[in-house]
């Protein structure tokens, strides 16, 4: 597109321009590949600490509630919500409509608990505790709803939540080079969703340049941690594996040596 676009603007307007017009083509091709990136899905490559394109790769191994993400260009303003929707495409499914529908079923169980219906406690009702809702679009009346609920259980017949089978989300930075100001909100804002609806996130590879400019603009807070933050990719799956116990198919990853 480059070397045609070029080529006619040399033959149309003159070599200077021409020249010109191709430099415009170059700069245009740049921005629309950092804009779009291809995003892709990462997996382990059997028997070995290697994570490749799950479309590339036959003999491969992908742990059960696990997805890693790889961000193959920076982050700035323009491409934050493209990325977003990407990252949502990749797991299946959008945590703040989730998010949303965990809520509205809450205040249905609220008022079933109101009723004392006695067999809730065998459809899904899981370790008393208070329960905790601070975030300014979740419904301010359900702070004191004194219940835990295991959202993959057998729920009530007239409440309805789509089921998240994902508990851990790993991100790989290995690409990033900066992050701007808009893209930092943007991505605490994605992170803060999965967060909350207990999909356990992770970062790794992140240069520390960029982690310098996270702590700055404070990044982290009760929700989203250091802890999050792994060296390496195989670090961050073999810290995943051993915290749920993958022992069925992490033997594959564990017994390679990093």
């Amino acid at each position: 597109v480059v070397w045609v676009g070029t080529c006619l603007g040399a033959i149309l307007l003159g070599l200077d321009i021409g020249l010109a017009v191709g430099l415009g083509l170059e700069l245009l091709t740049v921005v629309f590949r950092t804009q779009f990136p291809r995003c892709s899905v990462l997996v382990n490559i059997s028997g070995t600490n290697l994570y490749k394109d799950r479309k590339d790769y036959l003999d491969i191994f992908e742990p059960n509630g696990v997805k890693i993400f790889r961000i193959p260009s920076p982050i700035f303003f323009a491409n934050i919500e493209f990325f977003r929707d990407k990252l949502v495409e990749a797991v299946g499914f959008n945590p703040l409509r989730v998010l949303r529908k965990r809520h509205k079923a809450l205040r249905k169980i609220k008022k079933l608990l109101r009723k004392q219906d006695g067999d809730i406690s065998e459809k899904g009702m899981r370790e008393l505790f208070p329960m905790n809702v601070e975030v300014s679009d979740r419904p301010s009346d359900l702070n004191d709803l004194p219940i835990r609920v295991n959202w993959n259980a057998e729920l009530p017949a007239n409440i309805s939540v789509p089921r998240v089978d994902l508990h851990s989300l790993i991100l790989d930075f290995s690409a990033v080079s900066f992050l701007d100001i808009s893209a930092l909100k943007g991505l605490k804002t994605a992170l803060k969703e999965f967060v909350r609806v207990d999909v356990d996130v992770y970062i790794v590879s992140c240069d520390a340049y960029i982690l310098e400019k996270l702590h700055s603009c404070l990044f982290f807070d009760e929700e989203i941690l250091t802890s999050m933050f792994f060296p390496t990719l195989h670090d961050a799956v073999l810290h995943v594996l051993q915290k749920h116990q993958e022992d069925k198919g992490g033997r594959v990853i564990k017994d390679t040596k990093l």
